[in-house]
């Protein structure tokens, strides 16, 4: 048969089958053994073929299969069987798989293969002139064939020849093919494709598509009472991308903006589109960078905690506009530390404490510039609940843990207590969630300790102290009264 490469598609691991052909003299399946099924390049990578090889003995070869067209290839019995007439043989042969999934990941390959080798798809190249066959072309692309087109796309440079065209007709004020722009943009982000998608998330190309994307048909129609959406006035001169703490890894600023590019296309330009694998794609997308990105930054040789908790620790307190961005970046910042794994994720919170966060949080709470109602707003309780949790287990400053009888405490989400010794003073604080006679959330915090035992604060509010009350440790800091 020619010199065979193995080839693994899609990561798929060889699945294990029994293999039968069909004897004509006696008119009933033989069994020809049980192997491990894969796909290779055949006949100096040509074609590709279907490979069994012996489960008994490795160097025996059960079945060898050159792809045909889809067609001839059919799933009976439970659809956990292939079977298919093989004229290099002259008998018809089936291949049987232990599990469904196996029978359907080896199936979509055949049918993927199958279109690519005999039925091979040419979008036409990207003309003012044709763009009405690309879009007859892009809703012929089947679903095993996506893969197969995204990789034409990308090696034809596709996407640079649409936004050149897009260019030509927005200086002609081609209103029609704008409007055609805008469907084929929609149609190749709809493929659901996340290699596509990251191609197109490129600095050169996403803002011509984002622009393709203001000439909806919908809303060019004179009835309409919506105006033409400004995607890229808004993305470039109404939304502003600010450093608090400057970030000088390339990479990761790229995934910050890409992270907001996939945001706005799932809410805003995509929004009346999507369908619900899109979105799925789409935030899948948006969290995976998200968890690239707070990695990046917690990483072992990165300055940028340490350099965020030294602006808080040495910043004026005077200073409100800046202590709302820092607070706002370390609110951010605990918020997305939830994505991480489990270790990752301690170790990030492991790092704040070792780097002075409960310190710095004093610092800001014992000042008289900042209330403690715009502190309140502006952290988000899940990540310093988690912070004042880690620093209950590690035991080494202090105990913490949690009261959960969210009866008694009419409706609060429980307690978290954190007692700790430090610098010769005893501290301690306590934080929970209360409800008043019309049912409304109200949070409160106490501290004691200190010089003064008899020293004591107490805050009561609804919505930025509410977070505090439904549990932040934290609080436990605040006893310097």
């Amino acid at each position: 048969m020619g010199e065979r490469q193995h080839l693994n598609p899609g990561g798929y691991n060889a699945h294990r089958v029994k293999v039968y052909s069909l004897n004509k003299q006696i008119g009933d399946w033989e069994d020809k053994g049980t192997g491990r099924i894969s796909f290779q390049n055949m006949e100096q990578a040509l074609t590709i073929g279907l490979i069994v090889l012996s489960e008994d003995e490795s160097s025996k070869t059960l079945l060898v299969h050159k792809i045909s067209k889809p067609e001839n290839y059919i799933r009976v019995e439970e659809k956990t069987i292939i079977t298919w007439h093989d004229p290099e043989v002259g008998t018809d042969v089936a291949i049987s798989f232990q599990e469904l999934e196996s029978c359907e990941q080896i199936w979509q390959q055949i049918q993927e293969f199958g279109q690519e080798l005999y039925f091979p798809l040419n979008l036409p190249k990207p003309e003012r002139g044709n763009l009405k066959e690309i879009i007859e072309a892009l809703k012929s692309v089947q679903t095993v064939s996506i893969d197969r087109v995204c990789r034409q796309l990308q090696q034809e440079k596709y996407y640079e020849q649409l936004c050149r065209v897009f260019h030509e007709c927005e200086e002609l004020k081609d209103i029609e093919n704008l409007k055609i722009l805008f469907v084929i943009v929609r149609d190749l982000l709809l493929l659901n494709n996340g290699a596509l998608l990251a191609d197109i998330l490129q600095e050169n190309i996403v803002m011509d598509f984002f622009g393709a994307l203001e000439y909806d048909p919908q809303a060019h129609d004179p009835l309409s009472p919506t105006p033409r959406p400004q995607h890229r006035q808004f993305l470039t001169q109404q939304c502003r991308f600010r450093e608090v703490i400057p970030i000088d890894n390339s990479g990761v600023l790229n995934k910050i903006h890409q992270t907001f590019w996939i945001q706005y296309l799932k809410d805003v330009a995509l929004a009346r589109h999507l369908d619900d694998k899109s979105a799925i794609l789409l935030s899948s997308m948006a969290l995976g960078f998200v968890v690239d990105v707070v990695q990046a930054l917690s990483a072992p040789g990165s300055t940028f905690l340490t350099s965020l908790l030294e602006r808080m620790m040495t910043s004026s307190l005077d200073d409100v506009a800046l202590w709302q961005d820092l607070l706002s970046l370390l609110r951010e910042l605990c918020s997305l530390a939830r994505h991480l794994p489990s270790d990752r994720r301690l170790d990030l919170y492991s790092l704040l404490i070792n780097q002075g966060i409960f310190h710095a949080l004093t610092r800001v709470l014992g000042g008289e510039s900042i209330s403690y109602a715009s502190f309140g707003e502006g952290v988000e309780k899940e990540g310093f609940m988690n912070l004042g949790s880690f620093q209950g287990q590690a035991g080494e400053d202090g105990d913490g843990y949690k009261d959960g009888d969210d009866e008694e405490r009419g409706g609060g989400e429980g307690a978290e207590r954190l007692s700790r010794k430090d610098r010769g003073g005893a501290y301690s604080g306590e934080a929970y969630g209360d409800a008043d006679d019309d049912g409304d959330l109200i949070g409160r915090a106490f501290g004691f300790g200190g010089e003064n035992e008899d020293d004591e604060f107490m805050l009561e509010g609804d919505a930025g102290a509410q977070r505090w009350g439904e549990g932040s440790a934290v609080l436990g800091e605040l006893g310097r009264g």
